[in-house]
């Protein structure tokens, strides 16, 4: 069975929709990711500086909050990987799909092209999002020392 073009561009249009639609949502998951883990130990560290515990169970309390800062931030920062890595691909598929229905070409669409003159048409890599990627890295690691400083001082009766 072969196909006809417009049934192609068709295809073609409705992959570069969806993998749109992905970028979109894994762009929002990777801020949801930071703004979830960080709220989680700074609830973390509101309990260690609000509640004075028993001196007995201070050891056992320590031990549990830090295990549970350090799985949290882990997972998180395992998470915002997995996020950004599939991120990437929708991008680099969302490129693909522009080059195949001419987005850059000046003479598909009069004039000019519709994307900027100064735009790469290379494909992207993970590290390309870099910046964003250090920087919520780095977000979760401060807030994750500071939430194992604070367990480290909880209050005691």
């Amino acid at each position: 069975m072969q196909l006809s073009n417009e049934v192609k561009i068709q295809a073609l249009i409705e992959l570069f929709s969806q993998s749109y639609q992905e970028i979109v949502r894994y762009r929002d998951l990777e801020w949801k990711i930071s703004y979830w883990t960080v709220g989680l130990l700074a609830g973390i560290v509101t309990a260690t500086q609000l509640v004075a515990i028993p001196v007995v169970s201070k050891t056992y309390i320590q031990s549990l909050l830090f295990i549970a800062a350090i799985i949290i931030s882990i997972y998180s920062a395992w998470h915002i990987h997995f996020v950004h890595k599939n991120l990437t691909w929708n991008r680099s598929l969302r490129i693909k799909c522009e080059k195949y229905l001419k987005m850059f070409d000046n003479d598909e669409y009069g004039d000019k092209s519709l994307l900027p003159v100064n735009m790469s048409l290379e494909k992207v890599s993970y590290w390309n999002g870099a910046g964003h990627l250090v920087s919520w890295w780095g977000i979760i690691l401060l807030t994750t020392i500071y939430t194992l400083y604070s367990i480290m001082h909880l209050k005691t009766i």
